[in-house]
């Protein structure tokens, strides 16, 4: 996969693009020492490197996220997610891409609505 800079920097919380690159690279390193077992379970570099493109979600959670959406029922669910949207809404259109399943709804669990100042409905 091509490594699309501008979009990671663009989705790093990181104040600089060296900071964003040496995340992604990070992660993607990470990924590559159990490459064999999560290519078994599907989810492969491509899909790793494309979530860790537009989500600041560590290898193992992002597995997670990617092995509870393949669980989706073939008819359809409701699926709740938490933490970082992005990179879940991401990690759910792949699994069903692989699955072949389908999600009638999904809810975010919004990150901001858990901080101490958080107005409501935000």
């Amino acid at each position: 996969m091509e490594i699309n800079e501008e979009e990671i920097i663009r989705n790093s919380p990181y104040p600089t693009p060296e900071g964003a690159m040496r995340y992604y690279m990070g992660e993607v390193a990470a990924y590559k020492q159990n490459q064999e077992f999560f290519s078994q379970q599907g989810f492969t570099l491509p899909i790793a490197e494309k979530v860790f493109s537009i989500a600041q979600l560590p290898h193992w959670d992002t597995y997670q996220l990617f092995a509870e959406a393949k669980k989706i029922p073939d008819k359809g669910t409701y699926l709740e997610i938490g933490g970082f949207v992005g990179g879940s809404l991401v990690c759910v259109y792949l699994a069903t891409q692989l699955s072949g399943c389908a999600v009638d709804l999904i809810s975010i669990d919004s990150f901001f609505d858990k901080l101490p100042n958080a107005e409501d409905g935000i």
